[in-house]
């Protein structure tokens, strides 16, 4: 019964792109107080666990995506229940690592398909805003671990970001508007890199998604062209 439930990848799709564009649409209104980090770490729990069962296909990566999947929500806990250095970097660098997983794994799912379907589209886009989110935590994690990295025009985000990890877990947020910006290429110039891995890394996200879309459009058009 398990099994048969995780294959149905309309509901498996459709629950992933549901918790992303959850987690990006509240996060703005969710950046305060105890309340607004404990619905935050539930909403993030869900990404983690939706990510986990639309990519759980496959039994032989079903033990590293469960394993991972638990890790995230064990540092997300932590990091909610006890912010510090210790949990920010645990969380984040567990995160990285997951969703990166899940990414790839996804990303081999839709193009492996034969026929464009709903069930392909929405896991098209899941990808594309899982590119997003897996670099905006490996951007927090390079800020923190070598403050600095990043420039920042206004005065709040820097406050946000380079304080306690409190704040620095609230400075998500900031990562996560960046590195949107930097996969469609948008460049606004309030945020830049100044170390060289975050410019090494911004400049691998921006080109991870130019080349996403363009492979992404003509495999679409290649099965629309062929079904016909």
């Amino acid at each position: 019964m398990i099994r048969s439930s995780i294959q149905k990848q309309r509901f498996r799709f459709s629950s992933l792109l549901f918790s992303m564009v959850l987690v990006m649409f509240c996060s703005p209104f969710l950046l305060h107080g105890t309340v607004s980090s404990l619905i935050r770490a539930a909403l993030i729990c869900y990404l983690l666990t939706a990510a986990a069962l639309a990519a759980s296909t496959r039994s032989a990566h079903l033990r590293a995506i469960i394993s991972l999947a638990i890790l995230g929500l064990c540092s997300q806990i932590a990091l909610t229940v006890s912010p510090s250095p210790l949990t920010f970097t645990l969380f984040t660098s567990i995160s990285t690592v997951f969703l990166a997983f899940i990414s790839i794994l996804l990303f081999l799912q839709v193009f492996q398909t034969e026929e464009v379907t709903s069930d392909s589209l929405f896991g098209a886009i899941c990808v594309y805003l899982l590119i997003g989110i897996t670099f905006c935590f490996l951007y927090s994690l390079i800020e923190f671990a070598i403050p600095g990295s990043f420039s920042f025009t206004r005065e709040i985000d820097r406050t946000t970001v380079l304080s306690s990890p409190e704040e620095i877990q609230n400075g998500i947020s900031t990562f996560f508007y960046y590195s949107f910006v930097t996969l469609t290429t948008l460049g606004y110039g309030d945020i830049t890199p100044l170390s060289p891995i975050a410019r090494n890394i911004s400049i691998l996200e921006s080109i991870a998604g130019q080349f996403y879309l363009t492979i992404l459009v003509a495999r679409l058009v290649a099965l629309h062209l062929t079904s016909d």
